[in-house]
C-alpha cells in the first residue's frame, strides 16, 4: 500500500487569494500552476490530468485572444516566458518563490519589450486606451480626473504597475497551490502571511524609482517616460504588503469573517493606510521587526 504525503490543509485565505490572482491575469497563475501540476513527481493521476487539460485550455485561450493588439501579444508572451521561467527556477534550486517571480518576471518583461521594439509595435497608444475604458463614465468621476491633471506617464505608470504585480502575483499564488495540492513528501509547507518577506536588497529598487520620479520633478528626466513610477509602484506595493506582515496579529490563520472585514478594512482605508504600511515594511528591511519580536517573547 502506497502512502501518500499528508497536505498543508486548504486555507480561506489561499482560496481568496488565488480567486484575487484569476480576477486579475488569469493566465499568470493558471500557466504556471498547471506547468508545476504536469510535472510533480509523484502525484495523482486525476490531478495530472486536470493540469494538461488546465495547461492546453489556458494555451488555446492565450492564442486565440493573443493576436487582439499589441499589449495582448505582449501580456501573453510575457506569461508564458515569465511562468516557464519561474518554474524552472523552483525546479533547478530551493529559493524563495517571490524573488523567482520577480526574476522571471523581469526577465519576460525584457524579452518582450526587445520584441514589441523590433516589430515597432504601439503599445502606448493601445495601454492608454486600455486605461481610459477601465476607468468610470459618469460625469463626476470624469470631472474628477480631468481636474487631477495626471500626465500620460502616469497612466501608464499606473497600467505597466498593476500588470507587473498581476505577474508577480500569479507566479508566487501558483507555487504556493502547488505546495497545497502536489509537493513532495518532505517539502516546506506554506509560509504564513505573517512570515512574507524578501531579500533586503530590493531596497535598492526602489531607491532606484525615488531617485527617479525625483529626477523626472526636477526636469533631469524626461516628463513622458513612464519607468521610474512603475519601478516605484512595484516595489512600493511589495513594501506595502511587507509592512501588512509586520502588523498581521498571528502566525494561525484567522477567522473566515475576521480575514474578509480585514481585507475589507484595508481596501476602504488604503489611501490612508499605504503610507504608513509602505514605511513599515521599509523599516523592517533593517530593524526586522519580527525577530525582534520573537527574541522579546522568548521563541
Amino acid at each position: 500500500m502506497t502512502d501518500h504525503p499528508v497536505r498543508p490543509r486548504v486555507t480561506f485565505g489561499a482560496v481568496l487569494a488565488l480567486a484575487l490572482a484569476l480576477v486579475a491575469m488569469a493566465d499568470a497563475v493558471t500557466f504556471p500552476l498547471a506547468l508545476l501540476l504536469v510535472g510533480a513527481r509523484p502525484t495523482d493521476h486525476r490531478l495530472r490530468t486536470w493540469a494538461g487539460v488546465a495547461l492546453v485550455t489556458t494555451v488555446g485561450w492565450m492564442v486565440y485572444t493573443g493576436a487582439a493588439d499589441p499589449v495582448s501579444i505582449l501580456t501573453h508572451l510575457s506569461a508564458v516566458l515569465g511562468g516557464a521561467l519561474f518554474v524552472l527556477l523552483m525546479r533547478s534550486a530551493p529559493r524563495p518563490a517571490l524573488e523567482s517571480a520577480l526574476l522571471s518576471t523581469g526577465a519576460a518583461l525584457a524579452v518582450g519589450l526587445a520584441g514589441a521594439s523590433a516589430l515597432e509595435l504601439d503599445l502606448a497608444s493601445t495601454r492608454l486606451d486600455l486605461v481610459y475604458e477601465a476607468m468610470p463614465k459618469d460625469a463626476e468621476s470624469l470631472s474628477a480626473f480631468a481636474g487631477s491633471g495626471l500626465p500620460q506617464s502616469a497612466l501608464l505608470a499606473i497600467f505597466d504597475a498593476t500588470f507587473i504585480l498581476a505577474l508577480i502575483a500569479g507566479q508566487f499564488v501558483a507555487w504556493r497551490w502547488y505546495q497545497l495540492l502536489a509537493a513532495p513528501a518532505g517539502s516546506p509547507a506554506p509560509a504564513p502571511f505573517k512570515a512574507f518577506r524578501f531579500s533586503d536588497h530590493l531596497i535598492w529598487l526602489f531607491m532606484v524609482g525615488m531617485i527617479g520620479v525625483t529626477a523626472q520633478m526636477m526636469g533631469f528626466v524626461p516628463a513622458q517616460v513612464s519607468w521610474p513610477a512603475t519601478i516605484l509602484a512595484v516595489s512600493g506595493v511589495l513594501y506595502a504588503i511587507r509592512g501588512l506582515a509586520v502588523i498581521w496579529p498571528t502566525t494561525t490563520p484567522l477567522p473566515v469573517p475576521l480575514l474578509l472585514l480585514a481585507v475589507a478594512a484595508i481596501l476602504f482605508l488604503l489611501k490612508f493606510a499605504f503610507p504608513g504600511l509602505l514605511g513599515l515594511g521599509v523599516a523592517d528591511t533593517w530593524l526586522d521587526f519580527r525577530r525582534r519580536a520573537a527574541a522579546a517573547a522568548g521563541d
